[in-house]
């Protein structure tokens, strides 16, 4: 078994260790993909679905944060569809928060979760 494997992000040709989700090679080329519920100590979640990313060849989007890199796979991470799709994403999970907050924020969230941070999608 190969120990790399050759890929496409955003156009640009990489290797990635076998075995590597598409978050992991992202963050290691230093692409910024948007995410919620992932946390390194554990297992991928997929659900918040943020991490939304568009695979050549795949009808639907892929979470990033699970999708084991493959050969010769072509990814892109940021695009207008993408961050709509990211938009809607959020205004869904936002529109069922039900957080003990009051705005703005000055405390630190029960659930772990910067939501400060992701108010400015929703104003874009």
């Amino acid at each position: 078994m190969k120990s790399t494997v050759q890929i496409r992000i955003d156009g640009k040709t990489v290797e990635a260790p076998a075995g590597s989700t598409i978050l992991d090679v992202a963050k290691s080329e230093g692409i910024h993909i948007p995410v919620l519920c992932y946390s390194p100590l554990l297992r991928p979640l997929e659900n918040c679905r943020l991490c939304v990313v568009a695979v050549a060849g795949e009808n639907q989007y892929k979470a990033a944060c699970s999708t084991v890199v493959t050969e010769d796979m072509d990814i892109t991470t940021n695009s207008d569809e993408l961050f709509q799709t990211r938009k809607l994403l959020l205004e869904l999970l936002l529109d069922t928060h039900y957080g003990d907050c009051v705005a703005p924020c000055t405390a630190t969230c029960p659930a772990n979760v910067a939501i400060q941070g992701y108010l400015g999608y929703r104003q874009a």
